[in-house]
Parts: C-alpha cells; sequence; structure tokens
C-alpha cells in the first residue's frame, strides 16, 4: 500500500508539471490573469511563462476566509510577476480588465465542470445556512481544461475518462 502510494504521489507531481508547461503556452506577453486563491500548478504555469520572459500581470482574488490570495500574490511577487491582491467579491469590476481566468481544481467532474475552493463559481451565494469550502463551476463557464492528457474542452472529459477504463 506503501508502494502504491509513493507511485501515485510521483505521477500526481509529474502531472502538475505537464500541467504547468502545457498551460505556460497559452500565457502572452502584456496579457492580464485572473486567478483565484493558491493553486501550486497556477504558480508553477506563471512561473514557466515568466522564465520565457513572458511579461504579464495578475489579480488574485483574496480568498477568504483563509486569504491564500495573499500568500499566492508574495509568491508570484517573488518571481517578478506583477500582482494585486483584490476582494473575492470585487471579481465582477476587474473582469472588463483580464484577459484570461486561470484557477486550480480540486477534481474535474465528467461533465467538464470544476470543483475548486469556494467562490470560483459564482452560483453558490446561500450562505445563510453552511460555508461550503469547496464549490461547483459548471462547464459553460470553461473554454479549456489543462490536464496531464493535454489540453481538452470540458465535453471531451467524459470521453478521456472512458479511454482510461477501457
Amino acid at each position: 500500500m506503501l508502494d502504491r502510494g509513493k507511485v501515485f504521489y510521483e505521477k500526481l507531481v509529474a502531472a502538475r508539471g505537464k500541467v504547468a508547461k502545457v498551460a505556460a503556452h497559452f500565457i502572452t506577453d502584456g496579457s492580464t490573469i485572473l486567478t483565484h486563491s493558491k493553486s501550486r500548478v497556477v504558480l508553477q504555469a506563471m512561473k514557466e511563462a515568466a522564465a520565457s520572459n513572458k511579461i504579464f500581470e495578475v489579480y488574485v482574488t483574496s480568498s477568504s476566509p483563509d486569504n491564500n490570495g495573499k500568500e499566492m500574490c508574495q509568491s508570484l511577487t517573488k518571481l517578478g510577476i506583477s500582482c494585486t491582491v483584490i476582494l473575492d467579491s470585487a471579481v465582477g469590476y476587474v473582469m472588463e480588465q483580464v484577459d484570461m481566468v486561470m484557477v486550480g481544481a480540486e477534481g474535474v467532474a465528467e461533465s467538464g465542470g470544476v470543483i475548486n475552493k469556494y467562490t470560483s463559481s459564482t452560483l453558490n451565494n446561500n450562505l445563510k445556512k453552511e460555508h461550503p469550502l469547496v464549490d461547483y463551476t459548471p462547464p459553460h463557464y470553461i473554454s479549456l481544461l489543462f490536464t496531464d492528457l493535454g489540453i481538452l474542452t470540458p465535453s471531451a472529459v467524459s470521453d478521456e475518462l472512458i479511454k482510461l477504463y477501457l
């Protein structure tokens, strides 16, 4: 069991690197990117893009209640990437200035939707009863998914899952 866990972990780390390399190619000079909270893969993609001498700026949501966005912004600043932390509620305000939104994913559903840290989607706004840690962003809000299998559209996810289990 421990050996299998080690192999899985090594594959996971390798997959993050693959995803970051693919995603970095989509970051263009002069672009403005919005990201939510902190994501190791998004950070690595931006690091790769900066290493390729691409100049871009990033808005990072503060990500209440843990404020992981500040940590992400500090990491980006150390890489020489221009970064601004914004309130989660300010996403609509900066959206017109943004060329691309890049967020990490805790998981991808068969539909191509993404499970991510809460507030990546603006649909779960009934917080009177509970404060969820994750939410679901439906596939119609997603253009591309950067995966270790390559770049997929949300509608291609179910096909790729079927291939994995054949």
